[in-house]
């Protein structure tokens, strides 16, 4: 039988008074650089927008999430032009994209269970909702191939962040039909929030860069 936790209903109130943004340290391969994630509440739909650029290529992304931090909405913007837009309508993921000239629509089947975008974000829509174990979506915005995840709590554990540590809770992420011993990533999510601490793994498959990211401050 699955454990549940339950979440005090007073931190489910507290999306509309997250500090808007959050500064990670992060180590690639040995070479540091800093993130940061921008995340508004819109008043009117009870949603939150997601702001980020990926350091490496410089890509901006934006996310619409629901109240759940599930994923409503994805668009990616390049420098040199190449966008696309992903939209979840249903049990399916309508996406619009234009690269190196060229156009396109495409269309990827899901079923009900979420869509994470952002798995920062989305791991604390997990966080939030007291489960033990969780499946969801995700994809690779290079081929926009699909993919089920599994998110899992490890148990209780601590962060050190400024001059305090904080009370946190292990996440561990893994891939569907793919051995943990290839690909599984660590997460510590904050105990009070749900709000990312600390991310160790890799972003891609087998071969890709091992990162290690760390929240330093939040505005």
């Amino acid at each position: 039988m699955k454990k549940t936790y339950l979440v005090p209903a007073f931190l489910l109130a507290l999306a509309s008074l997250f500090p808007a943004d959050y500064h990670y340290a992060e180590t690639v391969d040995g070479k540091e650089r800093e993130s940061t994630a921008s995340l508004v509440r819109d008043e009117e739909s009870g949603q939150q927008v997601l702001d980020w650029q990926d350091p490496s290529s410089g890509d901006a992304h934006t996310i619409r999430l629901d109240s759940r931090f599930e994923t409503m909405e994805w668009t990616c913007r390049s420098a040199n032009g190449d966008s696309f837009t992903a939209t979840r309508e249903g049990d399916a993921l309508l996406i619009e994209w234009a690269r190196g000239g060229k156009y396109g629509k495409e269309e990827r089947e899901i079923d009900g269970d979420p869509w994470y975008a952002s798995l920062d974000f989305g791991l604390t829509g997990f966080m939030r909702s007291g489960k033990e174990e969780a499946e969801f979506w995700s994809f690779t915005p290079q081929d926009f191939k699909t993919r089920k995840m599994t998110a899992e709590r490890t148990g209780d554990d601590s962060f050190a962040y400024g001059e305090e540590s904080v009370r946190a809770t292990g996440v561990r992420v893994t891939a569907s039909g793919v051995p943990s011993i290839f690909f599984k990533m660590k997460y510590l999510m904050r105990s009070s929030d749900g709000i990312r601490l600390l991310f160790e793994g890799k972003q891609g498959g087998p071969g890709s860069a091992k990162i290690v990211s760390r929240l330093v401050r939040e505005e």
